[in-house]
């Protein structure tokens, strides 16, 4: 009889441990990768987000890797990799993604946004809600808009302060056929390259600068190779948060709003935390010596009245529902 006790108190201890085992069990393994460095608030924001997500869903939702510094490759190849079952999600500057789904132009328009207040309204808003739905169509689901940076231009020749100034500069820019065309229009040499190659190109005198935020120009190190930089804030560029869509379609309504609650969650702390580095960057790099140049009125609105020059020329391929909702935000 003892021993049967005994059996009895071993097989259900082990049905309970098996219980708990499966309870605790995930749903969902997830991998998650980035481009930037681990001093952008990209890091930060990825790390908060996995620590919600594993919270919330009791790690019924986990992740196993989060690649940063383009470990996973360029964006275009992070997003590749994503329609391809290779990575689970992703957070990339829209500017990388365009070749995916044209409709994500509509971002690199100049000067569509002339401010962050305006720019969050549109992409929390319809016009937000009209491209995360033609992306939807490629494979890719967006949880949230987190930031990327309003864009300006750096270089080692010299001080920028009209669209004039841009003629002559060999500089970087991304596979934005917008930014390209408006760059030819004012005499500089657009090349396309990833990210991870620009220092390097500008080192060699490939080229002479390159386009982009305040803070990965910053994080990458731009400044040691480039001491002249312009806040044009020509383009404000969204990073969306992005998880397949086989993967997204797989979870269960419950699991689908903690994840876009907790995207939510982080797009509001790490647009807060980029304007907390953006000036504490500015400053480290004026204490460095960088020349960064703030435009007048009237200089700001020489590249404004030259940025939008090219805008007629990419209405026709984009949604004409979207280059609307575009064209209403811009009033």
């Amino acid at each position: 009889m003892k021993k049967f006790k005994s059996i009895l108190a071993t097989a259900i201890a082990c049905a309970c441990l098996s219980f708990s085992a499966a309870s605790y069990a995930a749903d969902f393994e997830l991998s998650l990768a980035h481009s930037a460095e681990t001093n952008h608030p990209w890091q930060k924001a990825s790390e908060k987000f996995i620590q919600l997500v594993q919270e919330k869903s009791h790690d019924e939702i986990k992740f196993h890797s989060l690649f940063s510094a383009g470990e996973m490759g360029s964006e275009r190849e992070m997003a590749e990799a994503v329609q391809q079952g290779n990575l689970d999600m992703i957070l990339v500057a829209t500017m990388g993604m365009s070749s995916f789904d044209k409709n994500l132009m509509v971002y690199d328009f100049p000067y569509m946004f002339t401010n962050f207040e305006q720019a969050y309204k549109a992409l929390d808003g319809k016009l937000g809600e009209l491209v995360s739905a033609s992306l939807e169509k490629k494979g890719f689901h967006v949880l949230a808009y987190l930031e990327n940076d309003f864009r300006g231009f750096s270089n080692s020749k010299k001080k920028m302060e009209h669209p004039s100034d841009l003629k002559g500069l060999k500089l970087r820019v991304p596979q934005s056929p917008v930014l390209v065309e408006w760059m030819k229009t004012e005499g500089a040499s657009p090349t396309i390259m990833p990210y991870n190659e620009v220092y390097s190109a500008i080192q060699t005198g490939v080229v002479d600068g390159q386009d982009n935020g305040l803070l990965l120009s910053y994080t990458h190190k731009i400044f040691e190779v480039n001491n002249f930089y312009t806040l044009s804030n020509h383009i404000y560029c969204p990073s969306p948060l992005i998880i397949s869509t086989s993967i997204w379609e797989q979870m269960s309504p419950e699991q689908q709003k903690l994840m876009t609650d907790c995207a939510i969650e982080v797009r509001d702390y790490q647009r807060k935390l980029n304007e907390e580095y953006r000036a504490n960057f500015e400053k480290e790099a004026k204490a460095k010596g960088i020349q960064i140049t703030e435009l007048t009125d009237a200089e700001m609105k020489e590249f404004v009245d030259s940025a939008k020059k090219v805008w007629p020329k990419f209405e026709k391929e984009i949604d004409p529902e979207i280059y609307k909702a575009m064209v209403e935000v811009a009033k």
